[in-house]
């Protein structure tokens, strides 16, 4: 058998080396990359993966690094044809993914680890969440906007003839909404509420033909109700800039609603009541259903806001006492007044909307057993939060039985002080776990509510402690 010298073992390193970093997905030494390796070679940042949402760099020689260069694991590709590849993270998970047409985002799911099997997940290169929101800034002078002639209803006639293919209808598994084509800035985009998008599961985006609309990246206003995603149009709508200097009280305005998220475009007419920085106020009466649409400024045929909320106010603010007939208002966001956009990562968005509706959920059970408890009949039935609605029935199990006074007295306290801890733990979680600015303001609110509960628990607390 031939001695091995030296210079023969290194080869041997070298080519077990080369094989092997075939075998991980990686190449040999000195190799160079082809062009598909080379889209997914540098930084990415998850959705929740290693790093909780951190940056991995990902290398030619099949492995991938953690912020700080320790090592993170290794990568392969599952199918070059298919776009897919696997990064595997060892004993704390792998993630199946495949690459996006642009080859800036990879999306799949966890293919192993500890309960995340199956769950979906989103890597981004990091170098697009640096760039610009894909909104760029509009210009900080904008001309004049053209008066178009006619009246209101001549004017919207020809608006709906000219632009039926920007209405956008958004339908999902348990819900709907309207959205619309606009340019603004330096694209075209689709506009919705931020509510919609996080509301209707497994969206979908037609127009009143029918046709899917194809959308790309995302991205979510700070300080509004607003969520937009790239798209095409043939003639979008404009988007009016500085809506304060070139839109007036008294203007005439139409909504192009979705009447009732049936997929039917009604025209709601109306007039501009009010202008803040962020908002317009109008007083066509639009529904919930039509919540995504745009508000049209009919001198300019220029969207103005996206329609949003109404308020309802049954009481009068003077007197305090039931209003004769209840005062409706209605808000839409302006567009123009986004000062910033959040870049949206697909699952860590709809996450976050699933952990809000929950939250709401609760604040809606707490306010139910409240409501329940004044007039003296408790019913569990009504609680969708299996826990709280478990606890209910063994407080009542308990109460049913032959107990002393005092025993009832600590049954009673300990039963409430545990709704008082429970209207407030997953308050106090989200404030750490929700990322987005449109849903740190709702848990803000929800945070307003359920501290009026939290309030009336511990009074009644007291009251148990008082004997009364």
């Amino acid at each position: 058998m031939p001695k091995t010298t030296l210079r023969n073992f290194t080869k041997i390193l070298w080519a077990a080396g080369c094989f092997l970093g075939l075998q991980m997905g990686g190449l040999a030494r000195g190799e160079e990359p082809d062009a598909l390796t080379k889209t997914i070679l540098g930084d990415w940042v998850t959705n929740g993966g290693f790093e909780n949402g951190g940056a991995i760099t990902i290398n030619n020689d099949g492995t991938f690094t953690e912020p700080g260069g320790k090592a993170g694991g290794t990568w392969k590709w599952v199918s070059k044809e298919r776009k897919s590849f696997e990064v595997d993270h060892g004993n704390n998970g792998a993630y199946a993914v495949t690459l996006s047409e642009d080859g800036s985002r990879a999306t799949g799911k966890f293919v192993r680890g500890n309960l995340k099997i199956g769950l979906p997940v989103e890597l981004v290169r990091k170098d697009a969440l640096a760039r610009p929101a894909p909104i760029a800034a509009p210009p900080s002078a904008p001309p004049p906007p053209t008066v178009l002639q006619g009246t209101p209803q001549e004017i919207t006639a020809e608006l709906v003839k000219l632009h039926r293919n920007n209405l956008v209808f958004v339908n999902g598994s348990n819900g709907s909404g309207s959205g619309f084509l606009a340019k603004y800035g330096t694209g075209i985009f689709l506009f919705t509420n931020a509510h919609v998008a996080a509301g209707v599961q497994g969206a979908g985006f037609k127009t009143l033909q029918g046709d899917q609309v194809k959308v790309g990246a995302a991205a979510v206003a700070v300080g509004h109700d607003i969520f937009v995603m790239q798209s095409s149009a043939a003639q979008p709508f404009e988007v009016m800039l500085g809506v304060d200097e070139n839109a007036a009280i008294g203007d005439d305005i139409v909504v192009l609603g979705n009447a009732e998220g049936a997929g039917v475009i009604n025209t709601i007419m109306g007039k501009i009541v009010g202008v803040g920085p962020n908002l317009v106020e109008v007083d066509a009466p639009f529904k919930p259903g039509n919540s995504g649409s745009p508000i049209i400024h009919l001198k300019s045929g220029k969207v103005i806001g996206l329609a949003t909320y109404l308020t309802i106010r049954k009481f009068d603010s003077a007197t305090k006492q039931p209003a004769k007939d209840p005062i409706v208002r209605r808000f839409g966001y302006r567009i123009d007044s986004v000062k910033k956009w959040q870049p949206v990562l697909w699952p860590t968005f709809t996450a976050q909307a699933r952990q809000m509706e929950g939250i709401e959920a609760l604040t809606e059970d707490l306010v139910n057993f409240l409501n329940n408890l004044g007039s003296g009949k408790i019913d569990s039935s009504r609680q969708t939060n299996p826990q709280i609605k478990n606890r209910i029935d063994a407080w009542l199990g308990s109460r049913n039985k032959n107990l002393s006074p005092r025993d009832r007295q600590n049954v009673d306290q300990n039963f409430i002080s545990y709704l008082k801890v429970t209207c407030q733990s997953d308050i106090i979680a989200a404030h750490s776990q929700l990322t987005y600015d449109y849903f740190q303001r709702q848990v803000e609110e929800q945070e307003r509510g359920r501290k009026e509960i939290a309030d009336i628990f511990d009074k009644i607390i007291k009251d148990i402690q008082s004997g009364r």
